[in-house]
This record gives C-alpha cells, structure tokens and sequence, in this order.
C-alpha cells in the first residue's frame, strides 16, 4: 500500500542566513504543528535541536560537494588521488586541494548534487528527480508520514507531493527557473546513421528544446549523420534511408521551429563532410573566453576532431565538448577520444542520459495528443525511430538520450543543469514554455 509523503520545501532557513545557535525556529503559517502523542520507547526530538541538526546536515553537504569539484573527473582511472594530494595545486585549473568554504552569512552556489530532492521513491530506485529553484539549494525538508487510511500494511513504495514556496509563499514556476544556459554558442554533431536510429527522434527534440527555450539565436551549427565509416550492422540502403530520414527532420524542424538566425543551414556529414567540417571550424574560430562554443557530440567524435585540427589552435581553449556516454567518444574511425581532448578543449562527461530518456512508449503521450502540431511531429520521429528494426534494442522503446545533453545546457550546464532529464522534464520547457509563432 502506499504512504503519503507530504514535503514541504520552505525557503525560510537558506544556509548562511539563519542564526547558528540551537533557537526555537519561527513557525511557518503554510505548515501544521500536531501535538506528538509520544510512546513509551518513542524520541522526543526539540524543534531547535532539529532545526540545528538539519543546518549541519546541509552544511556538510555543501562543504563536501564543493570541495569534492575541484578533482571531480580528475582521475578516472589509476592512479587516484591519495591523502599526500591534498593541499596541493592538482585541483581544476590548478586549484588547490582543500576544503571549500563560503564566508559566514554567505550562500552556496546551485549544483546538481545539493538541490535535487528525489519525487517518487520505490524500494530499489529513486524514479524520478525534481529540480530545486536555483539559488534556493541549502533548503532543509521537512517530511511527515502519513499512512493511508485504514491501512496497516507494509509500505511498497512512497508517493511523494512536492509545493515548492519562495519566501513569500507563493508557489515558484519550474519551467521560468530551468532556463539559464551558460554563456557561448551551441553546435550538435549527430550521427543516426549508425546503426541505432535514436538520433532521428533527439534531433527533433534538440530543435524543438532550443525554440521553446527562446534559446534558437545560439545554435550555429547542426549536422548528422556523421558517423563517417557505418558498421556492417547497417546496410547500405538503410544508411542511405536514414541520411533522407534525417534530411528531413532537419528541414522540417528548422522550418518549424525556426528561424535560427545564426544557423547557416544543416550538413550530411556524409555527403557533405568538408561543408560540415568547414562550418564547425568557423564556429570554433570565433570562439572567445566571453563566448565559448559548446558542441554536443550526439555521435562519432571524427567530424569534431577534424573540425578542431583546422581550427585556430588558441580558439580551442574556448571549446567545450559534452558527452553521455563512451559509445560515442570511442567510435571514432579517424580520431580517439583522448586525441579530442589533447586539441585542450574543456570536457563534460554527464553520465547516461538513456536511463531517463530512452524510456518504454505511454511516458510520451502528453506529447501525441498535445495540441501542438510540432510537438506532435516529435512523437512521430521517436515512433519512426521505435520502428525502424535496423537494431532490436529500440524496440518498445522511444529515446532521444543525445538532446538530455541539450537540456543540461539549457538547464546551467556545468553549472548546476540537469543530468538526469525524464520525458516529464522536456515536457515542461516544451508545453509549458512554447511559443505560439
């Protein structure tokens, strides 16, 4: 049977600017205060002790949090940081090793990892994430178990009811408060004619993200099919379908959701390879510290390595290349991944974005039966991809895990953006963000 979870998330004690000493916290008129009726071998927990506790709790997360990103990603394989590292220059950009502290009464940035509280829990997976306001992520939850009624069963899973408050009390708009894209410029290199056609579907998703986010004038390069030596795991008229297949979406989302004023059209990397490598060289050259080029390597790293090797070797400096998974750093036929990252661009490894977008069909269908007609249309291309039988694994299936790495731009990037995308989450700057054009 479930429980209910009713979490209240008040932004009344923001880490910094509550007292440190053990004082009766102010009540909340938006909460209610049931007088405990204790039993004999129950605890009785103060207020104020709970209240400290909840301070320290927070801050120790803070602390570690951000001392821990000063290495993160720093050393993936052997040999790892040991305890003679610390206090030395080994950190990011030669950051020192130590722990990261803010001022008293100062507030810790936003990040991934300290305001993303869990929606639903079951026994074995947290099966969705709610992002937390930026600049509301040192928030202590207040949670109470309330059993259903006239049940005393064992709990099989937790549903959880989330009002997220500002300090007025007011409720807060998730969707206005995901968008906050890093500074720079956005370029997607995406493959879909290799053999999974996933691509198909997250290209479509990746234009209609940017549109709905008004986000459209940064993007200023797109091309597919850029898996540049297709495996015999696809013949060669399903290749060449899939080059028609993604010609089209292109076209049409471009159509659809344009005018992307800074986008001089898209390339078949596999018809067009030098036009493609040639426009990405330019964005890549333009490249300052102001206004950084972020490339999405949506498939095979060859087209972005060739794109770096032509360009201005002090513009690489201002690349970021993000990625979700090894299957694309490591299927290049004419670059390795490593020699990607010796051009000196800055890397974002974000984890696996299949684990929340490559999902079984009915979490999409808010998205055939939503009034609007492109966002019908993104339906369509992930049902297309679903049906297209070159590999077994997308079937049942819808997945655009390559456009989670746009939503985590889209979202703050390195700076606290979202890395665990969810179809409910696209919905949100989709519906609830679109523009009538």
């Amino acid at each position: 049977m479930l429980t209910r979870i009713v979490i209240v998330v008040v932004a009344m004690c923001l880490l910094g600017t509550c007292e440190l000493q053990a004082q009766e916290p102010p009540r909340d008129s938006e909460l209610e205060y049931p007088e405990c009726a204790c039993q004999a071998d129950g605890l009785v927990v103060s207020r104020s002790d709970y209240h400290e506790k909840l301070q320290g709790f927070w801050l120790g997360q803070c602390i570690a949090n951000w001392t821990g990103l000063r290495t993160e990603g720093l050393k993936k394989t052997a040999p790892f940081f040991m305890d003679k590292a610390w206090g030395t220059n080994q950190g990011r950009k030669k950051q020192k090793i130590e722990f990261v502290l803010v001022e008293e009464r100062g507030v810790w940035g936003a990040d991934d990892d300290t305001d993303n509280v869990p929606l639903s829990i079951r026994p074995t997976e947290k099966s969705r994430v709610f992002n937390m306001v930026p600049g509301l992520e040192a928030i202590p939850i207040i949670a109470r178990l309330v059993p259903q009624p006239g049940t005393q069963q064992p709990v099989e899973s937790i549903q959880c009811c989330i009002s997220v408050l500002n300090q007025s009390g007011s409720d807060v708009s998730t969707a206005t408060d995901s968008v906050r894209p890093p500074a720079g410029r956005l370029a997607i290199v995406a493959d879909g004619n290799s053999p999974d056609p996933d691509d198909i579907g997250a290209t479509a998703m990746m234009l209609g993200l940017l549109h709905a986010s008004k986000l459209k004038h940064r993007l200023v390069h797109l091309s597919h099919s850029c898996d540049l030596k297709p495996s015999a795991r696809i013949s060669a008229a399903n290749e060449l379908r899939r080059q028609k297949v993604l010609n089209e979406v292109c076209n049409y989302g471009i159509t659809k959701y344009g005018p992307f004023p800074n986008l001089a059209g898209y390339f078949n990397c596999r018809t067009d390879q030098e036009a493609a490598v040639d426009d990405l060289r330019a964005a890549i050259n333009e490249s300052s510290d102001s206004d950084p080029l972020w490339i999405i390597e949506a498939g095979e790293p060859d087209i972005i390595g060739y794109a770096l090797q032509a360009a201005d070797a002090d513009k690489r400096k201002h690349v970021h290349v993000v990625s979700h998974h090894p299957a694309n750093d490591n299927a290049g036929d004419f670059f390795s991944w490593q020699e990607i990252l010796d051009f000196g661009v800055t890397e974002h490894q974000i984890g696996d974005q299949n684990v929340g977008l490559k999902t079984a069909i009915p979490p999409w269908d808010w998205a055939k039966e939503h009034a609007d007609e492109r966002i019908n249309w993104i339906w369509d291309q992930l049902a297309y991809a679903e049906r297209d039988e070159v590999v077994k694994f997308q079937k049942g299936h819808f997945d655009c895990s390559d456009a989670g790495m746009v939503y985590w731009w889209i979202t703050g990037a390195d700076q606290g953006g979202n890395k665990h995308a969810t179809p409910s989450d696209l919905k949100v700057i989709l519906s609830d963000r679109k523009i009538n054009e």
